[in-house]
C-alpha cells in the first residue's frame, strides 16, 4: 500500500514568518516589526474561523487593514493588497528541496494541505520545485486548519491508510494538534525554536531528515508485524557518554529511559528514537549493533536491546 507524508506549506516549506514580516517593515518601519508580526498571528486565524468561506488573499488584504487600524498605523494608499502580492515572492526553507527529494525518492507520496488559493501555492510550487501528488487548500474547500477538512478531502482523494501516513508541520494550533487528535503521526518543524512540547511524535528542526532511513525501516517494521526490528550499524551497541572517558556500552534498556538520553543527532540519535518508537507501539523488541555481531543481537548477548521488559537501562559487563 501507498505511504503518504503530508505537509503544511506556509511556515513550513516557505517562510511565512519572514515573507509577512519583510512587508511589515516596508509599510511601517523596522522598530515595531516583532510587535506588528505577533499582533498578525493573532488575527489571522480569527478572520479565517470567522470567515472560512473567504479566500486566502481576502484573508491576508482584511488581516493587514485590521492590524493598521488596531495600531494606530496609517496603511499607504493601494496597500491594502500587499501581502497578497508578495506571497508569491516568499523565500523556500533551504533545506526543504533535499528533505522532500529524499522523502519522494524513498517511495513517499506527498501532498500539501494549506491554508491558501490555487493560484498562490501554485506560485509558491515553482519556487519549491518538487511536485505534489495531490495538494488540498482553503480556497478550494471552504475551510481553514485547524478544522479538519483538509485532512477530510485529502482521504477522499487519496484513499490513504491512517497508519500509513505522517502529518509535517511547523504549526501546532493549526497542524499538529489536530492531526494527532484524529490518531496521526505527526512531525513538528520546530522552525522558531519554541520550547518542547509533548503533541508531536516527533520534532525536528528542519525538513531535510523528515524521512530518514532509521524513521522509515521502523515503520516498515510496523507494517510487516515485525517479532524483533534490528538496525545495524559500525558501533557494537548504544553508548551513554559516548566520546568520553565514562562511556558505557548499553545492553537492554526501557525505551523512556533511553529517550531520556541524549544520542549524535546525525548518527545514533535518529537508531534510538526509531528503536525506542518501535518497542512503544508494537510491545515488541529492537535492537542496534554490529553486522558481525547479528545472531548474538538476537539472542540478546550483544547490542543494544529496547525493550519494554526492562525496568530502566542495563549496561554491559
Amino acid at each position: 500500500m501507498d505511504r503518504w507524508a503530508t505537509f503544511d506549506c506556509y511556515g513550513t516549506l516557505v517562510d511565512w514568518n519572514g515573507g509577512i514580516r519583510t512587508e511589515l517593515e516596508r509599510l511601517f518601519g523596522v522598530e515595531r516589526a516583532d510587535e506588528l508580526v505577533a499582533r498578525y498571528h493573532e488575527l489571522e486565524p480569527e478572520i479565517q474561523t470567522s470567515n472560512p468561506g473567504i479566500s486566502y488573499r481576502e484573508v491576508l488584504t482584511i488581516a493587514l487593514e485590521r492590524l493598521a487600524e488596531d495600531e494606530g498605523l496609517t496603511l499607504p494608499e493601494g496597500e491594502t493588497s500587499a501581502l497578497a502580492r508578495s506571497l508569491p515572492s516568499w523565500p523556500v526553507f533551504d533545506d526543504v528541496r533535499p528533505g522532500l527529494e529524499e522523502a519522494r525518492d524513498r517511495g513517499w507520496n506527498l501532498c500539501i494541505l494549506s491554508n491558501t488559493d490555487r493560484d498562490l501555492i501554485d506560485s509558491s510550487m515553482v519556487s519549491i520545485g518538487i511536485a505534489f501528488k495531490l495538494i488540498v487548500v482553503a480556497g478550494e474547500i471552504g475551510s481553514y486548519k485547524p478544522a479538519p477538512k483538509h485532512w477530510e478531502v485529502f482521504r477522499e482523494k487519496s484513499h490513504a491508510d491512517p497508519a500509513r501516513h505522517v502529518h509535517v508541520a511547523q504549526s501546532l494550533f493549526h497542524d499538529i494538534e489536530p492531526a494527532s487528535a484524529m490518531g496521526l503521526p505527526t512531525i513538528w518543524i520546530n522552525r522558531l525554536g519554541e520550547p518542547d512540547d509533548p503533541r508531536p511524535t516527533r520534532t525536528l528542526t528542519g525538513v531535510e531528515c523528515v524521512i530518514d532511513k532509521d524513521y522509515a525501516a521502523a515503520l516498515l517494521a510496523r507494517e510487516l508485524h515485525a517479532d524483533l526490528f534490528v538496525m545495524l550499524t559500525d558501533a557494537d551497541a548504544v553508548y551513554s557518554d559516548w566520546g568520553t572517558p565514562t562511556q558505557k556500552p548499553i545492553r537492554l534498556a526501557h525505551p523512556d529511559a533511553l529517550s531520556g538520553q541524549a544520542f549524535a543527532a546525525g548518527s545514533m540519535g535518529p537508531k534510538v528514537t526509531a528503536a525506542c518508537r518501535f518497542a512503544s507501539m508494537t510491545g515488541k523488541d529492537a535492537a542496534i549493533g554490529a553486522l558481525a555481531d547479528l545472531s548474538r543481537i538476537i539472542a540478546g548477548e550483544a547490542g543494544t536491546t529496547v525493550s519494554l521488559r526492562a525496568a530502566a537501562i542495563r549496561y554491559a559487563a
